[in-house]
C-alpha cells in the first residue's frame, strides 16, 4: 500500500493552525473551509507516532468532535487505519467502512439534554457499542477549555450510581 500523503488531493491550502500556532478548527469545523487532507494526514500521523513512542499499544483512532467523519477527511482516517492496521471510532458518516469501526455501534445520545438514566436504559442489546460520555471533576483548567462543565458533574454522578442492565459487559 502507498503510505505517502500524496494519495490525497488538496482542495484548499487552508493551514491547520492560526497565526498564534493554535489549531484552527473547533467544534464548529463543518462551517469552515476544509483543510488540506495531506496536511491533516501528516499531522495525524505525527500524533500517532508520538503516541506509539510511549510504548502503549495503539487500540484505535479517534478525533475530537468526530472530525474524522468530516467528508473532507474520511479518506485520511481510512488510510491511516489501514496503514497502522487498526480501527477508528464508529460514525454513520463512515458507514461504508464498518470493517474499520472499533465497535459495531456508536451513540452520542448521552450528552447535554440527553444525560439521564432513561437514555442509558434505552440502549438495546446487540453488538458492541461505544457510548460517548464526558464525566469529570472540575479543576481550574477545565473551565478554560470547555463550556460543558456542570453537565460533566451530572454525568459523573449518574454514571457512578447507575445500575446497569445485566446484559452489559
Amino acid at each position: 500500500m502507498n503510505t505517502s500523503a500524496s494519495c490525497f488531493v488538496a482542495e484548499t491550502s487552508q493551514p491547520l493552525t492560526k497565526e498564534d500556532g493554535t489549531f484552527r478548527y473547533t467544534n464548529r469545523f463543518l462551517t469552515e473551509v476544509a483543510p488540506d487532507p495531506e496536511l491533516v494526514y501528516l499531522e495525524w500521523k505525527a500524533q500517532i507516532e508520538a503516541f506509539r513512542a510511549t510504548g502503549l499499544p495503539l487500540h484505535h483512532l479517534d478525533s475530537h468532535h468526530h472530525v474524522h467523519g468530516w467528508p473532507a477527511l474520511q479518506d485520511v482516517i481510512v488510510h491511516l487505519a489501514e496503514e497502522y492496521g487498526t480501527t477508528f471510532r464508529a460514525l454513520t458518516t463512515l458507514d461504508a467502512r464498518r470493517d474499520l469501526w472499533v465497535t459495531e455501534r456508536f451513540s452520542d445520545a448521552f450528552y447535554g439534554e440527553g444525560v439521564s438514566a432513561n437514555t442509558l436504559d434505552a440502549i438495546q442489546p446487540g453488538g458492541s457499542i461505544e457510548v460517548m460520555v464526558h464525566p469529570a471533576d472540575l479543576d481550574p483548567v477545565l473551565p478554560t477549555v470547555t463550556s460543558y462543565l456542570d453537565e460533566r458533574l451530572i454525568e459523573k454522578d449518574l454514571l457512578t450510581s447507575y445500575q446497569r442492565p445485566g446484559w452489559w459487559a
